[in-house]
């Protein structure tokens, strides 16, 4: 079963949300957990790909553009390791 974490990012800048997924990326291993997927409203999705992604540890992580029905806003899915 994947766990969905939503992350409330308004007023933080690009910066700060990348370190955020790169900590979610680096602690999940800790629970038996993966990245698997992004999701975010597209202005949302825009910005953190307006930054170099190069040497994240989620750069080959899927992102897809959905109605998260807030804009500042990520959702992170975790999912089980097997």
């Amino acid at each position: 079963m994947n766990d969905i974490f939503r992350l409330d990012l308004s007023d933080q800048d690009c910066e700060f949300i990348k370190d955020t997924l790169d900590g979610f990326c680096e602690g999940a291993s800790k629970y038996r957990r993966k990245l698997v997927e992004i999701r975010g409203r597209r202005a949302m999705i825009d910005r953190l790909a307006s930054q170099p992604q190069e040497g994240r540890p989620y750069e080959s992580v899927t992102i897809v553009v959905t109605d998260t029905a807030f804009d500042d806003t990520l959702e992170v899915v975790l999912a089980p390791i097997c």
